[in-house]
């Protein structure tokens, strides 16, 4: 089981990467995550496009993941935890796809389009026909799946 540890003793709020400041027990294991022995490496050099949707995902209270690069590195937040059961917090930096081996064959077909930029699930969406936005130098591209819940 992954253990919190606190790599900054005395740490404050102000030390803290801004996009961790809210999320709670999820950011504190994000925040002390040995990230350098992932794909993403280590916090200071994740690229701004992926710091930006942590913090989002770290602000809701709905369950929330992100699977990051073609290495589906997972993170997620303190909801998302929940849906995990036994498999948090080890969960936390593997490969999404071998976090949820035992759904894998039914994930797959859904990650491929988004990757590809080709019709998902439910048909062939505008947003998947734009191109790329270059972030730092790098491709970024999103695809949502909106989830049951209230939507303000």
């Amino acid at each position: 089981m992954t253990q919190l540890v606190d790599r900054a003793p005395g740490l404050g709020p102000a030390d803290l990467p801004s996009f961790l400041l809210a999320g709670g027990e999820m950011a504190a294991r994000i925040r002390d995550h040995d990230w350098s022995s992932t794909p993403l490496g280590p916090l200071a050099s994740w690229p701004q496009a992926l710091k930006t949707l942590v913090g989002v995902m770290m602000g809701s209270n709905q369950p929330m993941f992100i699977a990051w690069g073609p290495d589906r590195t997972l993170l997620y937040n303190t909801a998302y935890a929940h849906i995990l059961a036994s498999k948090h917090p080890d969960a936390l930096g593997r490969d999404f796809l071998d976090v949820w081996s035992e759904i894998r064959a039914d994930l797959t077909p859904h990650r491929r389009p988004g990757l590809r930029r080709r019709a998902g699930a439910h048909g062939r969406h505008p947003a998947l026909d734009a191109p790329p936005r270059i972030c730092g130098g790098d491709p970024l591209r999103v695809l949502l799946y909106p989830g049951p819940g209230p939507w303000r």
